[in-house]
């Protein structure tokens, strides 16, 4: 089973709770939840990623977040509908399916479970906090090479190969992500594709050098 690079080695209590259910398999671009509903189930992402996005009044979709595997989808639920919000299959996807109410029975009653949960939360605010930090506050080389660090971080180790982490992520998705020009964000990813960091293949972005880009993303 995949297993991203924050979680190396370690089977988790919501992993162990959750693979008592089906693997139920979606395709890139599905949408899991419908908008205005409650989820009659949790996912725990096996393999593929999940996007969080949101569509503003003005129709310009803002994505949120990304969900890799090991991610447990969704939390939001458990504060009233997330009728605001799409969760959409960015890949090929494959999860275990937690009816509701078991999950939220067992995790009534299961203290470690519930703490666990509680950290994974609290993971996913710090990794939002700091992308609102970069859109806010740096420059636009800093901003894109700190996105592909994130998406690097969390990509599943058995994708990497001799060092290159491969991320799916295409020029557009990226300036939606950032607030940013298409074209700002093709110059940025030029320019770190030339200090040989990173190597573009159309949807592909191939990291080279993961500290670099790190380094890069904190100059």
């Amino acid at each position: 089973m995949p297993t991203s690079h924050s979680n190396l080695d370690h089977v988790n209590p919501i992993e162990d709770f959750a693979c008592k259910f089906p693997r139920v398999k979606f395709s890139a671009g599905a949408k899991l939840f419908a908008r205005g509903s409650q989820p009659q189930y949790f996912f725990y992402v096996i393999e593929g990623s999940v996007k969080l996005s949101q569509t503003a009044e003005n129709g310009q979709v803002v994505n949120l977040h990304v969900f890799y595997p090991g991610s447990c989808i969704s939390l939001l639920s458990l504060t009233g509908p997330s009728d605001s919000y799409d969760f959409e299959a960015a890949t090929a996807l494959e999860v275990y399916q937690i009816p509701r109410e078991e999950f939220l029975a067992e995790a009534r009653k299961d203290a470690v479970l519930t703490f666990e949960l509680l950290l994974h939360a609290m993971r996913g605010m710090k990794g939002l906090l700091h992308r609102i930090q970069l859109n806010a506050s740096e420059p636009a080389i800093q901003r894109v090479s700190g996105l592909l660090v994130y998406f690097a971080k969390h990509q599943p180790l058995s994708t990497v190969e001799k060092g290159v982490i491969p991320v799916e992520v295409t020029h557009q998705e990226i300036a939606d992500w950032l607030g940013l020009t298409r074209e700002n964000v093709s110059l940025q990813l030029k320019s770190i594709e030339d200090q040989g960091l990173i190597k573009r293949r159309q949807r592909l972005i191939e990291v080279l050098n993961a500290p670099g880009l790190l380094k890069l993303s904190r100059q």
